[in-house]
């Protein structure tokens, strides 16, 4: 009978410790489980951080706004109060190039009188952040700068969307408002007294 007891007495350790086993190594696979689903999450986290961060730093332009044609129609179309100048230029374009601080100072000087300008590149939209950017900082502009975005649209026909007048060359301007409320383009390189003595006449 004693022989019997123990060997119930060992058959019920030896379970007892089986159990324990597999609980132990069901918490472990448990814990393992966990522990893969925290780096998972840690790791989804860090490739959002990631993303958002990218898209941040595609972003953190603030210096050049692309805009459709469709914006800029709007814009001239429904202009704001003052005289709105609208300068087209490249960073290729030696002559934009050169007048460029014209406009700047005629901004600055003329701001209180309501004139405002607004540069508007015609650089291709893939060298926004190697090109446009660099050079506008380069530079310093102070005032509104664009680049337009055609799209898809072909050039001859967002052209005349913007003026029927308009050949197509550079530098070009297209004055809105002022006191004839009217919209004038300029297919010219201005001097500063050229271009100042224009914005005179307009206010």
């Amino acid at each position: 009978m004693k022989k019997l007891s123990y060997l119930l007495m060992s058959v019920g350790l030896f379970l007892a410790a089986c159990s324990g086993n597999k609980l132990q190594q069901q918490t472990k696979a448990i814990q393992a489980e966990e522990a893969k689903v925290v780096e998972s999450e840690t790791q989804n986290q860090k490739e959002v951080e990631t993303t958002t961060s990218e898209k941040e730093s595609t972003n953190t332009n603030k210096l050049v706004k692309a805009i459709s044609i469709d914006e800029l129609k709007k814009r001239l179309d429904t202009p704001e109060e003052g005289l709105q100048v609208y300068n087209f230029w490249a960073t290729w374009c030696k002559p934009c190039i050169k007048e460029l601080p014209y406009f700047e100072q005629i901004g600055e000087t003329y701001k209180k009188q309501g004139v405002k300008v607004t540069l508007v590149s015609l650089d291709f939209i893939d060298v926004l952040e190697a090109s446009v950017v660099p050079f506008v900082k380069k530079k310093q502009l102070k005032s509104e700068v664009l680049l337009l975005d055609p799209g898809k649209t072909k050039m001859n026909d967002w052209i005349d969307m913007i003026s029927t007048e308009w050949s197509g060359t550079i530098p070009a301007t297209i004055m809105v408002g002022g006191k004839e409320k009217n919209t004038t383009l300029h297919e010219t390189e201005f001097s500063f007294e050229e271009l100042e003595e224009l914005v005179k006449s307009k206010l």
